[in-house]
């Protein structure tokens, strides 16, 4: 996904895609360009501020404001075919497990 509030790429690894920023971009609108590892993030923040950012994403879900499609769910004993499901190229949505 890429936007043009300064350039955002979202799941590059998904993608496998290099990202493509052209030098007019670089030059005239001063686009740069940085590297975000969610794992660094979480093993790098402290855990009362990753509190804090939980706090406000659970908020945007009870609200609606954040949505996520939910292409398939699943109970537990069905894993190997929510798996499958899940490495399916062109989902849809999340495929999630239920209790």
């Amino acid at each position: 996904m890429f936007t043009m509030a300064g350039i955002r790429s979202y799941g590059g690894m998904s993608s496998g895609s290099p990202a493509v920023i052209s030098p007019a971009g670089l030059i005239f609108r001063d686009v740069r360009l940085r590297g975000f590892w969610l794992k660094h993030w979480l093993d790098a923040t402290p855990r009362a501020q990753l509190a804090e950012h939980y706090g406000r994403l659970a908020a945007l879900v009870a609200d609606g404001a954040l949505r996520v499609p939910i292409e398939a769910t699943y109970p537990l004993d069905q894993y190997r075919e929510a798996l499958d499901r899940a490495a399916r190229a062109g989902r849809a949505g999340k495929v999630l497990f239920t209790w």
